[in-house]
């Protein structure tokens, strides 16, 4: 309860597109924020991807496009923490050529700790978001934009 009311909060001080949530650990917090009245998208780790053909998972690929996300200049906050989970996950191929990472079971047993910052991070990569009709995107349009 207390986790989902802080993240109610940031969801109302920072009004996001969209808001992602593992469902591995994040039932509850899913079910309590759609109780509170706010849409969010549970995504499933261990799920399909949405191109199967390349990774194992969708947590293989939510990593994969973060990953080209950072190569192509995607700029990451000064925060050691983030950039050490980062840099702990080892990912290699299945019988079928798919990107797949290495076991969280693993990555605890070697580095002692789960990469949940960038784990974080990856989420955002869950789905494709469109921003939001309405007021702020009028606004912007209105006062950046001259047609004439």
């Amino acid at each position: 309860m207390d986790l989902a009311e802080r993240v109610a909060r940031q969801i109302d001080a920072f009004r996001p597109d969209a808001v992602f949530v593992d469902a591995g650990c994040g039932g509850g917090v899913i079910d309590r924020l759609r109780q509170l009245g706010f849409c969010v998208t549970e995504v499933p780790f261990g799920g399909a991807p949405a191109r199967p053909g390349q990774y194992a998972n969708k947590r293989a690929e939510m990593w994969g496009d973060m990953a080209a996300w950072i190569k192509a200049g995607g700029a990451l906050p000064e925060c050691p923490e983030l950039k050490a989970d980062l840099c702990q996950v080892c990912y290699d191929f299945d019988a079928a050529g798919r990107m797949q990472l290495e076991p969280k079971e693993k990555i605890k047993e070697r580095c002692g700790k789960s990469p949940d910052l960038a784990d974080a991070l990856a989420l955002t990569f869950a789905a494709p978001v469109r921003p939001r009709r309405g007021d702020n995107a009028r606004e912007f349009a209105q006062s950046d934009y001259d047609v004439v």
